[in-house]
């Protein structure tokens, strides 16, 4: 497994939908869910039922970021609705990035949550990756 999964969602967002929403967004990328190493994700969703379910549903770590480090990434996709809740400029891109992965799919919104997709080297020359 080489890929991690950033996550924002909406408070309360039930685990079903997150659920539908991942493998939908993992199946239209060609993107096995076998191939994911981790779930990443912002420190105020440590509380997330929604999130901590699925994470335990699939046996993925789930890694929760701090305000600093998410906006310490260079993210692609800024949003100033976002920052404006939370104080953050972006939760699923700037978590992929700072689980050290290349981002491979940028923000993708599906309901009520926000995807992106990351690729880990694990020491493989960059151009061998997708």
């Amino acid at each position: 497994p080489v890929l991690v999964l950033g996550i924002g969602c909406n408070r309360g967002t039930p685990l079903a939908e997150i659920r539908e929403a991942v493998h939908a967004f993992l199946e239209e990328g060609g993107f096995a869910p076998e191939s994911l190493r981790a779930l990443a994700t912002a420190e105020l969703k440590r509380d997330e039922e929604g999130l901590l379910a699925f994470a335990e549903e699939t046996g993925l770590p789930l890694r929760f970021y701090s305000k600093e480090v998410l906006n310490a990434q260079k993210i692609p996709n800024p949003s100033e609705a976002v920052f404006r809740h939370t104080g953050l400029w972006g939760v699923a891109e700037a978590a992929v990035l700072a689980e050290g992965a290349r981002l491979l799919v940028e923000k993708t919104k599906r309901g009520n949550l926000t995807l992106a997709l990351g690729v880990l080297s694990l020491g493989i020359p960059e151009e061998a990756l997708p």
